[in-house]
């Protein structure tokens, strides 16, 4: 059996710089990944299943989730019919704007091309957005980079040190076209450079002055506790920058250690036992197989 990690995925700041020949928004975000994830697990079979484990298991669809269309996608770019056995353990909330339904997608590519033992280099990824979103391509890459166009165009950068990250979502989800078709301000028309090198706080300081993410006031206006979560992340000692990722309802804060990341946590956790609370870090790059949790 082939386990692949699915990590979720941060956007540092996000602008929404204007509108796509093809009608969709013209994004600017930088993107990251941490260290909690899904897992998609592969093995033979002679057709293509799907089994969802995890605390968020039975929140996914079985017949008509990106998982399955991520391996239908393969079959159709690689002209084969082999099958597999999927098994996705889902740990991260549906609906949250960490990207879990498109790291799933492109988990399940990675997996499948070892099982089916197709180079990915080979393959054709043109239409990677159409049918699998805006986030499966720079989930593809698997690595901190700057996104834009509608999500195609994508710039690695290496951020370092560890980056101390604390994940918070209301248990509430959010619908990403609702929130985008929510968003009635102009568009974010100046272009950022962030100006390299990408060391942790230096970056932290300049995208917390220069930059923001344009869905929020939309967001927290269908979903008003993404501002309750926002000001408690802000409040607690050691906290640089509270943002929320995505379209939301998840939000995160960058902390100055792993040390106040993790007594964060516990004491938001502890009084808030409904939400989902994770502390953990950025991780340079995704990896085939791995041990996050």
């Amino acid at each position: 059996m082939i386990v692949i990690a699915a990590p979720a995925k941060i956007n540092l700041y996000l602008h929404i710089v204007g509108k796509c020949d093809d009608g969709f928004h013209c994004l600017e975000s930088l993107v990251a990944f941490v260290k909690v994830c899904d897992f998609v697990s592969v093995q033979n079979s002679s057709r293509l299943v799907l089994k969802n484990i995890g605390p968020f298991g039975d929140s996914v669809r079985v017949s008509n989730n990106l998982v399955m269309r991520a391996a239908r996608y393969f079959q159709k770019i690689c002209d084969i019919n082999l099958g597999a056995e999927i098994i996705l353990t889902k740990n991260l909330p549906i609906s949250s704007g960490v990207g879990g339904g498109s790291s799933d997608a492109t988990a399940t590519i990675k997996a499948l091309s070892r099982l089916w033992n197709i180079r990915l280099e080979d393959c054709d990824f043109s239409e990677l957005v159409t049918y699998l979103g805006a986030d499966a391509p720079i989930c593809l890459l698997g690595r901190t980079a700057f996104v834009s166009g509608v999500g195609e165009k994508l710039n690695p950068i290496n951020i370092s040190p560890i980056v101390p990250i604390v994940l918070i979502n209301p248990m509430v989800g959010l619908s990403t076209p609702t929130v985008f078709k929510s968003h009635k301000k102009p568009f974010t028309n100046k272009m950022i450079m962030v100006p390299p090198p990408y060391d942790f706080e230096p970056l932290i300081r300049f995208l917390s002055k220069n930059c923001k993410n344009d869905l929020t006031d939309s967001a927290i206006s269908l979903v008003p506790e993404i501002l309750t979560v926002l000001d408690i992340l802000k409040k607690n000692s050691g906290c640089m920058l509270a943002r929320m990722s995505g379209s939301g309802a998840t939000c995160f804060g960058v902390f100055e250690t792993i040390l106040a990341a993790n007594s964060a946590a516990s004491k938001i956790q502890k009084n808030n036992p409904r939400w989902w609370v994770k502390s953990t870090e950025l991780i340079g790059r995704t990896h085939l197989s791995s041990s996050y949790s």
